[in-house]
């Protein structure tokens, strides 16, 4: 595992343009085995298993509705396509040759971009999502720490929707870490950033 994982999560972590994670007790880069026995989990810590558990839960409880969307408008597309092809046996059948049967099956690819663009940017967000928990995760299970936790979402104001977390944690090793995260906060709407540049 990456060290700098360690120290993301970490209250001492000093960020430097040129030089990178760097310790803050040691200033240098981390040099440790098995894990960081300076580690202070505090409120970076606990932003950052909120944010992750948080934007997982809500990709998680987004998949229903990206693979409902995704099977309509594939049935829409290909119901539209197969007019398109229905449309120009029977225009062939009486003689006439026009490109409408053609324009139809074009605009019958319309809802299928549609749903393979939902479907595509639903499987990439919850994969980065599900990644992002696992390397939180990995980092806790070298300390024994395991957490439950229950994430809701409550109602949406100009975007912003409200999200109430309760996390239980447990274990340690001997490190100080927060037992207990109970708040509700709003979630900023996200704004549209393109998976590639």
């Amino acid at each position: 595992m990456n060290r700098t994982k360690f120290c993301e999560l970490c209250e001492l972590q000093k960020m430097d343009f040129h030089k990178g994670s760097r310790c803050g007790v040691t200033d240098a880069l981390p040099t440790f085995t098995g894990n960081c026995p300076k580690i202070v989990l505090q409120d970076k810590f606990q932003n950052k298993l909120k944010e992750v558990n948080v934007q997982y839960t809500k990709e998680s409880n987004f998949a229903p509705y990206a693979y409902t969307y995704f099977f309509i408008f594939v049935a829409v597309g290909l119901a539209i396509i197969l007019g398109g092809v229905y449309m120009m046996v029977y225009l062939w059948d009486h003689a006439i040759i026009s490109t409408g049967p053609i324009s139809v099956m074009v605009i019958g690819a319309i809802p299928l971009g549609m749903a393979f663009a939902v479907y595509n940017g639903h499987r990439t967000r919850m994969k980065i999502n599900k990644r992002k928990k696992q390397l939180v995760d990995e980092v806790l299970k070298e300390y024994r720490i395991t957490y439950d936790y229950t994430v809701k979402f409550g109602k949406k104001i100009h975007g912003d929707e409200e999200v109430f977390v309760d996390f239980q944690l447990q274990g340690g090793n001997g490190i100080t870490f927060p037992k207990k995260i109970k708040e509700s906060y709003f979630l900023k709407k996200e704004a549209h950033v393109p998976l590639y540049n």
